[in-house]
């Protein structure tokens, strides 16, 4: 039996199969594209491609054939994530910056940088060409000291061009083994493209060594951390050279390990300020317990672990970490570090830009998304000047799934969200405008009455809020916010799959929108400045809402594709 109700109308999600980490988010020639991380042959084959979509309002998703395959020797174990610069070309041949995205990808046979196959294919007049780049994984498990992260693997970055979204160039590597910094394990990929100050910049994460542990020691010995490299090219791509490395440290200065590998770095520019978003793998509960933006300090939590990099370092692979659960099973709740991975920003003080700094704040940490499921963000600059935020609504956990019986794929992408920089620099997300064109029959309620809409989606608005309150859908979701603490949890073990309850210390809440699309949920709190985001199977193929929070105004709209 398949509930097709669980499909979601407005949030990308694959044809079949398995869908990760989004790439290739760009406007190229008036139209969006999305690519992402695909494994057609799940579970049966963990082999990643890229699947590949495209969509005129960010909204309505059309899936295009699958734009690159593990088909060369640079990527026969994968095609990991990277990122996409959109280039202008002129008339005498040169390139210049149009937009920024992130992306990734091409199909057919390797060539060697620089060979200026892409420049003879130019034309007289100016072009747009999609020029896109990523991480190709390679593996020799065959090596009698093959671990993974210092053995047995290599990374190389490729790229590829096209000139009209859907055929790609060859295959050509830019970067390979030998080029990254010897400090660095064999763990180095997801490169972000952009331009700044003339020239091409490239981010990769990077895991680098515990050099204090000595070379003795075996990577699940050592404490390893966390890095982000940077790399020019002034070339429009075809060669690069190591500009600077990024590393933790706290507010004293002194280099601090957060994390043992930081993955998905891009860069995110609001208002002449700069922000470093990355995912670091293998932070410990208690690690780091600032409070993420909008919230309140828990309690009697402690500062950031340690000032060494050999503190705080999980030691498992993206795929299996049950070593890192972080479970909130106290009774106060957590800030931070209540999923297994984590995605969040570092601001960068003042109007320094990334291209000039060598460390970041642990301190200054802020969370995306509080929720369940949400991991491997990236952001894209339209043509309309929109920082857009699209991520892989899902992750990979022990101790839930989104793969009930019923349902044909496993694992979706948010709803595409519009960045904006709050007057107290904080980044807002809100869903894209062009939601608000979904909405159909309105509702108005009040505290305490039951709101019954006749499909699995619903766009909810509750502003001016006075007070605590609880707001239930379906008899198996409950939001709550009592004495500055907010809460997401599941009451229904079936709709939940597994889940349990999320919450943070939230001074006040001033508004709540929920947005339920099949079987996704996303909660946006005070204007977007707080986010969770869920997946949830629920029973019944309607909406039924009921709500105590008092309120200026509480609107319940139906949205229809």
């Amino acid at each position: 039996m398949t509930n097709d109700f669980w499909m979601p109308q407005f949030h990308l999600f694959p044809p079949q199969g398995w869908m990760n980490d989004p790439n290739g988010l760009c406007q190229f020639k008036s139209v969006y594209h999305a690519f992402y991380q695909y494994t057609p042959e799940w579970p049966a084959n963990e082999l990643r491609y890229w699947g590949h979509a495209v969509s005129k309002d960010l909204l309505s998703w059309e899936t295009l054939p699958i734009a690159i395959s593990p088909d060369a020797a640079c990527d026969k174990d994968g095609v990991f994530s990277g990122s996409a610069w959109i280039e202008t070309h002129d008339a005498a041949g040169g390139c210049g910056h149009d937009s920024v995205a992130a992306g990734d990808c091409g199909h057919g046979g390797v060539v060697a940088a620089g060979d200026g196959n892409d420049d003879a294919r130019g034309s007289a007049a100016a072009r747009e060409v999609m020029r896109l780049f990523y991480t190709g994984n390679v593996m020799d498990e065959t090596h009698p000291e093959a671990d993974g992260i210092d053995v047995g693997r290599e990374a190389y970055e490729v790229m590829v061009t096209s000139e009209d979204g859907l055929n790609f160039s060859p295959k050509c590597v830019v970067l390979k083994p030998g080029d990254y910094p010897d400090t660095c394990t064999n763990h180095v990929r997801d490169p972000k493209v952009w331009e700044q100050d003339g020239a091409l910049r490239m981010l990769l994460g990077a895991r680098e060594r515990d050099t204090a542990a000595g070379p003795a020691k075996s990577a699940d010995e050592r404490c390893d951390s966390g890095a982000a490299l940077i790399y020019d090219s002034s070339d429009c791509g075809k060669s690069w050279t190591l500009h600077s490395v990024i590393r933790g440290a706290n507010d004293l200065g002194h280099r601090e390990a957060f994390g043992y590998m930081w993955e998905c770095p891009f860069l995110v520019q609001l208002d002449g300020q700069e922000f470093l978003s990355m995912c670091p793998q293998g932070l410990r509960e208690g690690a780091g317990t600032e409070p993420s933006a909008g919230t309140e300090p828990s309690a009697g939590t402690e500062p950031s672990a340690g000032t060494e990099p050999s503190i705080g370092a999980s030691k498992g692979s993206r795929l299996s970490d049950s070593a890192n659960l972080q479970e909130n099973t106290s009774s106060e709740p957590l800030d931070k570090w209540q999923n297994i991975w984590q995605s969040g920003y570092f601001p960068l003080p003042g109007s320094q830009k990334l291209i000039n700094v060598e460390t970041v704040s642990t301190d200054s940490f802020v969370l995306w998304d509080h929720g369940f499921d949400f991991y491997a963000p990236q952001t894209f600059v339209d043509v309309c000047g929109r920082t857009i935020l699209i991520g892989w609504m899902g992750i990979i956990d022990p101790t839930y799934h989104s793969y009930p019986e019923g349902i044909g794929f496993c694992h979706n992408l948010t709803l595409p969200r519009e960045l904006s920089l709050s007057g107290d620099g904080v980044i807002l997300q809100r869903p894209v405008k062009e939601l608000d064109a979904k909405r159909r029959e309105c509702v108005e309620f009040v505290a305490d009455t039951v709101v019954k809409i006749d499909q699995l989606s619903a766009d909810i608005e509750i502003t001016d809020i006075s007070g605590d309150g609880t707001l239930t859908l379906n008899d198996a979701l409950e939001l709550s916010y009592s004495k500055d603490i907010f809460a997401l949890k599941f009451i229904d073990e079936d709709t939940a799959a597994g889940r349990t309850q999320r919450s943070i210390r939230l001074k006040e809440l001033s508004e709540l929108r929920l947005i339920v699309d099949g079987s996704t949920v996303e909660i946006y709190l005070n204007d977007g400045r707080v986010v969770f985001s869920t997946r949830w199977f629920p029973a019944s193929e309607r909406v039924t809402l009921s709500s105590t929070f008092v309120a200026a105004n509480s609107r319940a709209y139906s949205l229809i594709a």
